[in-house]
């Protein structure tokens, strides 16, 4: 297939965003809440001064009702270019990555799911999307076992396993400023020992051998066209140019399971559903939806879609 030429992203706003608090904060007691909260809001987070980050973001890719049902699949073949409706429009997304960095009341501290969390600049903000917590209320972290985030961000996922009980997580992200992030949560909440977190993209950071009772990601499910050029690591946090890390993630994650794990991927109705289907069959591996929320968000309702990867069932035996 002929790839497109290459396409500028939209200039970011002029305005500058804050920098971040260097007290990582004092361990809190572990503990699962059970019943859902509303998501946060830029208007609930609380300001406050923020963390110290790093100087630069390099460019590159980072970092994906209940009831189990196939993913639909509405229309075969590829898709050239992302469905062109405002929810998944590629443009919109990059305009939201821009805004939220430098918004002029970007806090450096937020409250999410009963805990305060800090939040570094270039990183991914919770307080302006309600995926986060979301997905946080659909997965169900294994007691005792391992877990595996990719594109962790500020770490809210990964914290909050081992604050379940999970003895092992470990947290890897493409941008060097989501894995500080990620480790000053970790140590605000007393589980540092336990979290470990590295800079790297996708699988990239693990040792050959490393395997996970869960394995997730949160991931930029809004398709871009491959070849877009200037977007850097907090872009790719919201847009997956060509699908390309999403083709990754379903190819890798159900070997980085331990006999029994389960690999999920985090998506939305703002991603093309059809596209990922096509990846799946194409690297051996089927998704099935086993739980969604339906959002209201931004004037139009976001349904967020927890999925689960398998090896594809082997075809049938030739005939004799």
């Amino acid at each position: 297939m002929t790839q497109e030429p290459p396409q500028h992203a939209p200039a970011a706003p002029d305005s500058p965003g804050t920098t971040a608090p260097s007290d990582p904060g004092t361990p809190r007691t572990a503990h699962r809440r059970t019943s859902p909260r509303p998501p946060a809001t830029p208007d609930s987070a609380p300001d406050s001064a923020p963390d110290s980050a790093p100087d630069s973001v390099p460019a590159g890719r980072p970092r994906v009702g209940t009831g189990a049902q196939p993913l639909a699949h509405p229309d075969p073949g590829h898709h050239p270019e992302p469905p062109a409706s405002q929810d998944t429009d590629y443009r919109r997304s990059l305009l939201r990555s821009r805004e939220s960095r430098t918004r002029a009341d970007r806090p450096g501290r937020f409250r999410l799911a009963g805990r305060d969390w800090t939040l570094l600049d270039d990183v991914f903000a919770p307080v302006y999307s309600p995926s986060t917590e979301v997905f946080l209320e659909l997965l169900d972290f294994p007691p005792g076992g391992s877990v595996l985030e990719i594109g962790c961000g500020t770490g809210v996922i990964a914290v909050s396993a081992a604050l379940a009980g999970c003895t092992r997580v470990v947290a890897t992200d493409i941008n060097p400023h989501a894995v500080r992030n990620a480790e000053l949560n970790a140590a605000r909440h007393g589980v540092a020992e336990r979290v470990r977190c590295h800079t790297g993209d996708l699988f990239a950071p693990l040792a050959p051998e490393d395997r996970f009772d869960l394995v997730f990601w949160h991931s930029n499910f809004v398709l871009a066209p491959d070849g877009l050029e200037r977007l850097d690591a907090h872009d790719l946090a919201y847009v997956d140019p060509g699908y390309r890390a999403h083709r990754d993630y379903l190819s890798q994650a159900p070997h980085r399971l331990r006999p029994g794990g389960t690999a999920l991927l985090g998506f939305s109705s703002r991603g093309d559903a059809a596209r990922l289907h096509d990846l799946a069959t194409a690297v051996g591996v089927t998704v099935e939806q086993i739980a969604h929320r339906a959002v209201p968000e931004r004037g139009t309702t976001v349904d967020y879609r927890l999925l689960r990867i398998d090896p594809a069932p082997p075809g049938p035996a030739p005939a004799p």
